[in-house]
């Protein structure tokens, strides 16, 4: 399971057709800084508990089935730069 590999930065899984919500036990990856997940099949909500990668500085989400609000826990990523969203 991705969720234990605890000193993994960098996490690219696009282009996968991988489908079903966003995995929260993403969680468990404190020190990653980019999350690509673009062009996949993940529905759902973005989970409120991606604002605890305090690390994080690029998180790519578009081209999937995503809905809803951004929840306002992202806004507690303080190193982020990088948020794409578009064609959801």
């Amino acid at each position: 399971e991705v969720g234990y590999l605890g000193n993994l930065q960098k996490l690219h899984l696009e282009y996968n057709n991988l489908y079903g919500p966003i995995p929260t036990q993403l969680i468990r990856l404190t020190e990653l800084v980019e999350l690509f997940v673009e062009n996949n099949q993940f529905d759902g909500t973005i989970p409120s508990s991606l604002g605890g990668l305090k690390k994080l500085q690029v998180l790519t989400l578009e081209y999937n089935r995503i809905k809803g609000t951004i929840p306002s826990e992202l806004g507690n990523l303080s190193e982020l730069r990088g948020l794409i969203l578009n064609e959801n």
